[in-house]
């Protein structure tokens, strides 16, 4: 982990598609572990769309899955071969990025993140161990070729937020609270994938 290569990303105005990593485990990795808002991690799914074998995961810093197995790539010397891999994964999040992009001139990064995540393909491999729950689908997150729509619902209020008893530091504090639906109080639209937490140092709060 490395705070120097967290700054470089955030202050890089572009949308960081990371690998999750090949171990087959939920440990976080870097870069894509980060906490950074314009992130992408990528674990690897198969032709069955279940989790490849080798794919590392994590409901909390594993964003989505894409596919990761026996993909043809190019080879030195100019041949091809077929291979394995959330670094075979993640170039298709790339892709599909890139293609929103085009059909979205001027988004945000994380929005074209959100267009991403809100248009995967929700499977029963992925809930729980990521984020969306999900597989990517290009055709969706384009909007079938037309303009994606605007997410003008806001999530239902989170009402629950608390603090770990005794994990105040001078410099941290582990927060919690209850995953709230993503539109409004509907339970069907699933959890919202992303908090924006603020706070303020001028005036003495208490939490709790």
């Amino acid at each position: 982990r490395s705070a120097s290569l967290q700054s470089a990303i955030e202050s890089s105005n572009s949308l960081f598609v990371a690998s999750a990593g090949n171990w087959n485990t939920s440990k976080v990795q870097y870069p894509a572990g980060y906490s950074s808002d314009n992130i992408l991690s990528v674990a690897a799914s198969d032709a069955n769309d279940e989790k490849a074998s080798f794919s590392n995961y994590g409901s909390k810093w594993v964003d989505l899955a894409a596919p990761g197995v026996d993909i043809l790539s190019t080879l030195p010397g100019n041949t091809y071969d077929y291979k394995s891999g959330t670094s075979m994964a993640a170039p298709h999040v790339t892709g599909v990025a890139a293609m929103v992009m085009a059909e979205s001139p001027g988004l945000l990064p994380t929005a074209v993140k959100s267009y991403i995540m809100d248009s995967v393909d929700l499977l029963p491999a992925f809930e729980g161990i990521t984020v969306s729950g999900g597989r990517l689908n290009a055709n969706t997150a384009v909007g079938g070729g037309s303009q994606p729509e605007e997410d003008t619902t806001e999530p239902a209020t989170v009402t629950d937020l608390g603090y770990l008893p005794g994990s105040a530091t001078t410099t941290s504090v582990e927060l919690y609270w209850t995953a709230t639906a993503d539109d409004g109080m509907d339970p069907d639209s699933g959890p919202a994938f992303h908090y924006d937490l603020r706070y303020r140092t001028d005036e003495a709060v208490t939490i709790g």
